[in-house]
């Protein structure tokens, strides 16, 4: 069966756009929050009993919960989640490309930049959604849905809120 991810960052306490968009998308099966903000994840389990996959960003402080890093496991494909900041994201992708290399994964989901990203290295998905709450790519409140199929296809949509509706973007 198909899964429907929502893969959100840096929310930074401030969820009205998140709960928004989850108020008109009912599809979802799991989300994951990457960072700066971790417990925003916490709360947002509690309100949609959904699976909540989170790591702790660089303003977080990491515990057992909210580790700095992770593998999601999700119909045989493995994806890192991290925040981003121990790969240096912010000067280049080539830390984070070097380790999706060096361990096989099928793709990276990362934050900490607040700039929507979407690209590969290989056949793996470098996917960066932005921030849901401080953009800083020009444009609005930002989101991905990620979409696993059970033959482990990933197919990608980054979004965009505009006002309380959520628009996709590519």
């Amino acid at each position: 069966m198909k899964m429907t991810i929502l893969v959100i960052s840096d929310t930074h306490g401030h969820l009205k756009h998140v709960e928004a968009l989850l108020a008109r998308n009912k599809g979802i099966d799991r989300i994951v929050h990457l960072g700066d903000h971790a417990a925003d994840g916490e709360y947002l389990e509690a309100l949609t009993d959904l699976p909540v996959d989170r790591v702790s960003g660089n303003c977080d402080y990491p515990d057992g919960e909210n580790p700095l890093e992770k593998v999601l496991e999700v119909h045989g494909k493995r994806i890192l989640l991290t925040h981003g900041h121990l790969r240096q994201v912010k000067y280049g992708l080539e830390t984070l490309r070097a380790h999706v290399r060096e361990e096989g994964l099928d793709g990276a989901f990362f934050g900490h930049t607040h700039c929507r990203f979407l690209g590969y290295e290989g056949d793996a998905v470098l996917l960066n959604p932005g921030s849901m709450s401080l953009p800083r790519d020009g444009g609005g409140p930002s989101f991905a849905l990620v979409q696993v199929g059970e033959d482990g296809i990933l197919h990608v949509s980054l979004g965009e809120m505009q006002g309380k509706k959520p628009v996709k973007l590519f």
